[in-house]
């Protein structure tokens, strides 16, 4: 249950919809995750084990037939399928998705199951059909998405299957320093700098040959660099599709410096404070001994003119004296809560083990923390076995934890 739960939380974690089917032709369901049902309207209980709908139910029917040859494909090569349907919503509307996934295949050889996610596009197809409209379209439609590219807030270049820029918008002009009349016709490895421009060509050969995906269909970090040469961080998506038999690639870039640049102080800034908070701590930790020596010969020298007091007949100042010495003892006991915290911060802290009387030390607790229960007009009682003796552990750090006890009790308590 417990590797379960981390599963689902895992999974839940993922961006789009997760799923485990098996390779016939409906693509019978497994395993789906939540998001099936924000994609299509279906609940994944409703799917998972059902003989009469499968993954490929879900598919618009004109796409099954492609889907299917797809992973038919895919499966004898024994590689990834990339796979851009339609699926249908229960409210009839249909939703772009892209598709990633590969088969799992048993000691024989034989494809097992089916794994993969499934990414809701239709927002970013949406995109696509407004910016490139047929060419036979009106002049007022051409303006619409001119105006569109044009008041995107982030970059947008266009490039063909070698690299070539084609559309260059007015935010690209901005942030890479170049006009458009320039950079059209340049590769767009322009716009990189090294060692990323070095291998850009590279992979867009070997992504025609193999269709192996590393850049396309994903957001991922990159570094750009502008006319003058500067760099800096951006944030690439790039999608691919087809016009007019051509193959172009649409990219939209954004200038994430100051994000980074935030992230870089936030950083400095938690360091200065841990060791801030470090500095404080060794700081408190080794003021021990100056902070607990006065206490104590407070507290001592109380006692000494208590005992004092009792023999010279002055029983009157006796009173005032024990409250001197109780208040110096909570007091001191205070000081050692806050030392030993700092000591566990800095990585100090001690233990020192002994032999006790536990009864005894019940009984001192108690007198430490009596004029406390006073206070309140509360009331303390004693109820401790006769069979108990000594322990070994830290004296100091049980009658505190006792005493923090009692402390809490008497503040909270009243009559």
């Amino acid at each position: 249950k417990e590797s379960e739960r981390e599963f689902r939380t895992m999974v839940s974690t993922i961006p789009g919809t997760v799923y485990r089917c098996k390779p016939d032709d409906r693509r019978s369901i497994e395993y789906i995750s939540s998001e099936v049902e924000r994609l299509t309207g279906h609940y994944p209980e409703d799917l998972i084990n059902n003989s009469d709908m499968g993954l490929n139910d879900l598919v618009v029917e004109n796409d099954r037939e492609y889907v299917l040859q797809m992973i038919d494909g895919s499966i004898q090569r024994r590689e990834p399928y990339l796979i851009e349907c339609r699926v249908k919503h229960v409210d009839g509307s249909t939703r772009f998705v892209y598709e990633r996934g590969q088969a799992v295949y048993d000691s024989a050889g034989s494809c097992d199951f089916l794994i993969g996610t499934i990414i809701d596009i239709t927002d970013r197809k949406t995109m696509e059909k407004s910016l490139f409209k047929d060419q036979k379209a009106s002049e007022s439609a051409e303006k619409r998405i001119r105006s569109i590219v044009a008041n995107l807030a982030d970059a947008l270049i266009i490039i063909d299957e070698k690299g070539v820029i084609e559309e260059f918008s007015p935010s690209a002009e901005k942030m890479f320093g170049y006009d458009e009349k320039e950079i059209i016709g340049e590769n767009i490895k322009t716009l990189m700098p090294s060692p990323y421009k070095d291998d850009h060509d590279q992979y867009l050969s070997e992504y025609r040959k193999t269709g192996e995906a590393r850049v396309i269909g994903r957001n991922r970090e990159i570094m750009g660099c502008r006319k003058n040469g500067d760099t800096f961080h951006a944030e690439l998506a790039v999608s691919e599709t087809v016009i007019d038999k051509r193959v172009i690639y649409i990219g939209l870039i954004k200038d994430i410096t100051a994000r980074k640049q935030a992230e870089e102080e936030l950083a400095k800034a938690k360091k200065l404070a841990e060791e801030a908070n470090k500095a404080k701590s060794s700081f408190l930790a080794n003021m021990s001994h100056e902070l607990r020596t006065p206490m104590n010969a407070i507290i001592g020298y109380s006692e000494m003119l208590a005992e004092d007091a009792e023999d010279d007949g002055l029983d009157e100042m006796i009173p005032d004296l024990n409250k001197i010495n109780s208040a110096g003892k909570h007091l001191l006991a205070l000081i050692n809560d806050v030392l030993d915290i700092s000591k566990i911060e800095a990585g100090r802290t001690e233990l020192h083990l002994e032999e006790f009387n536990v009864p005894e030390m019940i009984n001192e607790v108690i007198s430490t923390a009596q004029p406390l229960f006073d206070k309140n007009n509360n009331k303390i009682e004693i109820h401790l076995d006769n069979n108990v003796g000594e322990i070994y552990a830290d004296l100091t750090k049980v009658k505190q934890v006792l005493f923090n006890l009692l402390s809490n009790a008497a503040k909270f308590t009243h009559e």
